[in-house]
């Protein structure tokens, strides 16, 4: 390849290994991904290739990025280095004149946004070459042109019309959830789907309703709409308390003539990762892959000292490192996953120092303003890749979580399905990507704070670990070693140590590159499966899209096949028999085939024996005889609740979930503590529960689903030898009523059972009349109970390896199961309060 750029002296030799394999094997293949680590020069080498072939071969090259201000930093790179670009941003009625002649005529190269491409009417299409950098950040930035996502605060009307749409299609505690503006926080983590058979029923309504609603608004949404308003069989209905998302699995992507009819698409990524997660994101099913040069395999760009505050200081503490952090450098990064933690941030940070705080509206075309600053912090939300602060443009980075996932359709297949699986690389990516914003070159280095359970679970659980860059595991390990046990002082000293740069640092460097070389990239279980299957899974996409029944079926069930592996596959393999299952019967409802609708009920079966949680898959397939259950279907409805209480308690953090259920045993044992203990005992056993302080109200309840609830009242008295109170008994009675008229998301049908759980055991026989509708549970027979529960989680907290593990999903329910700890056990544990009358 010659290229004669004034401004390029030389490459870094592995820039120029990927330009000669470029132009060996693949200057003339239509699909390309090429692998470069973050910060290693890969946007150069893309502008370099786009630059040959305008100069060579005269083809109108397109640059696209994900952001604005991306835009800028690639134009500001390619006027280093005398390569001919042209900025597109903004709408196609502010482009110039002249800038739209020098793309046509190929005198430069446009550099734009994904979404100056990806939208119903791109000005772009006649590129000959479209090059897409940080394709592994695309997903939502192409996706979204297929996605109609409302939110309830946004587009308040659009969600409350849309609620009222689901709320006849929904199991009724569902709705409610959706329906109650009021609903506990602590449960807002909840996401399900419409079941495709309600789903694809209502698509003439859905689309009379969101036409009416949208069209005409000339809205972003309008456009979206407007993509998959004629295709939504081929799409699914996601919602949580707080959005609708409506979308296809896979954005189809080569629908988009602008895209698909370029000569050739190249995606660079620092990782193309081996589970096929590129051409999930792409929605094209084969690339011609360069991958890293030989040595990256091992050795990384610059150095990173990672520090963890939270393994062994308090918040009042890590508040003071940070303090530190911010007032000892001159500019800091904060990377968060949402604007409400940035609003946070801002608040509680200018509280404790005066640090210059900078948001993403003071850098979206530029980034001078911060860089320029001499005690600066930018605090952004959702930009974990692209924008990069090399050198001394920032030289501490604070990474407060990162998302799990990034819309409602990988939550969905994370929290309920156990599928995570399909996202492990694309997570590992987005870690990568954040971890190198501030590391940009052999030499440079920077500072890394680890904040937040989510992300120190990731990073500290060994098993996750394995799965980086060897360079990234050895900085990771030594930075736990560090952090544990130490005093603020002792992470201050190794602060100063570590930008001192001196000979201390020298000893540290040394340790890494031990750690480096005794360590390799482990594959993450399942890729190989996931790999294999991909191809199938976008033309599954791409026949449904067309309405191709048969074949979406055909393919769907090859994509089963090839998911028969291990158990880590199992949740992915029962969401793709439940897409079977919607194949079959929408080939059967086209043909009028009731042979394809017997199919569908045997494929819904298999999904609902493997998402046995996922309550209305049951219902899809109750065509057929009840598959065999294996646990309790009313501890099944509990273990979602479970999960998320055991993610608060700190669950992936051993030392503060021991403590946690340390002091709940405690609780136990003190009479002023008592009702918080029992409403906690109920949380750990997956009940949604409340407790209030008004004097009318029940002691605490515990609801597993909708459909049974126990109520107590809790009475401590300070003897045991006495009577129940009379005042006491009646106080129960009301507790029923209180709970049908309080907590409105029941079942009309539902088991409310009232408990008197109490240190006395006897009534008196003239009280009897007030008792036939109680029941009672001795103290002491709770309190031993409730250890036994404490224990069976104290036991099995060690082996949780985070959030999504189907292994430890598993192994908890059948703890829980073989120990009786079953929400319908506890009818065992109580007798009826009338038969503690005394016997004359």
């Amino acid at each position: 390849m010659d290229l004669n750029t004034v401004g390029i002296e030389a490459l870094y030799a592995h820039q120029a290994d990927i330009l000669r394999s470029y132009q060996k094997d693949a200057l003339n293949k239509e699909n390309i991904a090429i692998e470069l680590p973050t910060g290693s020069g890969k946007t150069l080498v893309g502008l370099l290739i786009a630059e040959f072939k305008r100069i060579n071969w005269g083809e109108r090259a397109l640059y696209l990025c994900p952001t604005k201000q991306l835009v800028g930093q690639v134009i500001e790179l390619a006027e280093r280095y005398d390569i001919k670009t042209t900025p597109f941003i903004g709408t196609k009625s502010q482009y110039s004149v002249s800038s739209k002649s020098s793309y046509q005529n190929a005198d430069s190269i446009a550099v734009t946004t994904y979404s100056s491409l990806f939208n119903t009417n791109p000005y772009f299409t006649e590129s000959n070459l479209i090059i897409i950098d940080d394709a592994h950040a695309a997903e939502n930035y192409i996706a979204s042109n297929w996605s109609v996502n409302i939110n309830r605060f946004k587009n308040e009307d659009i969600f409350n019309a849309l609620v009222y749409f689901l709320k006849d299609k929904l199991e009724d505690h569902t709705s409610y959830k959706l329906l109650n503006d009021s609903y506990d926080p602590f449960y807002r983590g909840w996401v399900d789907k419409l079941p495709f058979k309600n789903f694809t029923s209502a698509t003439i309504e859905l689309r009379t309703l969101l036409d009416g609603l949208l069209n005409g608004t000339g809205n972003n949404l309008s456009y979206k709409w407007h993509n998959i308003s004629d295709n939504l069989e081929a799409c699914n209905l996601y919602f949580s308390w707080n959005e609708i998302l409506i979308r296809p699995l896979i954005p189809p992507t080569l629908t988009n003539s602008a895209f698909a009819n370029a000569n050739q698409r190249i995606f660079m990524s620092a990782t193309l990762g081996n589970g096929g997660d590129l051409e999930r994101l792409t929605g094209i099913s084969n690339f011609h892959k360069i991958p890293i040069p030989k040595g990256w395999d091992k050795e990384g760009l610059g150095r990173r000292f990672f520090v963890f505050p939270q393994q062994s200081l308090d918040e009042s503490e890590t508040l003071a490192l940070l303090k530190n952090v911010f007032e000892s450098t001159p500019r800091s990064l904060i990377l968060t996953s949402s604007e409400e933690k940035v609003s946070e941030l801002t608040s509680s940070i200018s509280k404790i120092s005066d640090v210059e705080i900078f948001t993403i509206n003071d850098i979206e075309l530029s980034k001078d303003t911060f860089i320029n600053s001499r005690k600066g912090l930018l605090i952004l939300a959702n930009r974990f890749d692209g924008i990069d602060f090399p050198g001394e443009e920032a030289r501490s980075l604070i990474l407060f979580d990162i998302p799990y996932f990034a819309n409602l359709q990988e939550k969905f297949l994370r929290a309920r399905l156990d599928a995570s699986i399909i996202y492990n690389d694309r997570n590992r990516t987005r870690l990568i990507q954040a971890l190198g914003r501030c590391t940009r070159s052999p030499k440079d280095y920077s500072l890394v704070l680890i904040m937040g359970d989510g992300l120190t679970e990731w990073l500290t659980f060994k098993e996750k670990r394995s799965f980086f860059h060897p360079e990234l595991q050895a900085e990771i390990t030594f930075g736990i070693n560090q952090s544990k046990k130490s005093t603020i002082k002792d992470l201050i000293d190794n602060i100063d140590i570590f930008f001192a740069q001196g000979d201390e640092w020298k000893e540290a460097e040394k340790q890494i590159i031990d750690y480096r070389n005794e360590s390799n990239r482990e594959p993450i279980p399942g890729e190989a499966e996931l790999e294999n299957v991909v191809s199938d899974e976008i033309r599954y996409l791409y026949a449904l899209w067309n309405k191709d029944y048969v074949n979406a079926l055909n393919y769907s069930q090859k994509v089963l096949e090839g998911l028969s592996g291990g158990h880590e596959l199992k949740g992915y393999r029962g969401f793709w028999s439940y897409l079977s299952g919607a194949a079959a019967w929408l080939a059967g409802n086209d043909l009028d085939n009731n042979l394809y609708k017997t199919n569908s009920r045997k494929f819904l079966n298999k999904a609902s024996v493997i998402a046995p949680s996922v309550t209305w898959l049951r219902k899809l397939a109750d065509e057929l005889p009840k598959a065999e259950v294996q646990f309790d279907e009313q501890l099944l409805l509990n273990i979602d609740t479970l999960l998320i209480t055991l993610r608060a308690w700190n669950i992936s953090r051993p030392s503060k979930f021991q403590l946690k259920l340390r002091e709940l045993e405690e609780k136990l044992f003190r009479k002023e503590e008592f009702e918080a203990a029992n409403e906690e005992i109920g949380k750990l056993l997956g009940f949604r529960t409340g407790n209030m302080s008004s004097t009318a109200s029940p002691d605490p309840w515990w609801i597993s689903s909708n459909n049974l609830v126990y109520v107590f009242e809790d009475k401590w008295y300070s003897t045991t030898d006495g009577y129940i109170n009379i005042n006491d008994i009646r106080q129960a009675n009301t507790h029923k009523d209180w709970i049908l008229n309080n907590i409105k998301d029941l079942a009309k049908d539902v088991e409310i059972i009232t408990i008197f759980l109490t240190n006395r055991a006897k009534i008196e026989a003239e009280h009897l009349f007030a008792c036939s509708n109680l029941y009672y549970w001795s103290m002491n027979d709770f309190v031993n109970w409730s250890q036994k529960v404490i224990n069976l989680f104290r036991t099995a907290g060690p082996s949780y390896t985070g959030d999504g593990d189907t292994n430890w999903k598993d192994y908890i329910i059948n703890e829980l199961t073989s120990n009786d700890f079953i929400p319908v056990s506890i009818k065992k544990k109580i007798v009826p309060l009338s038969t503690l009358v005394e016997k004359n």
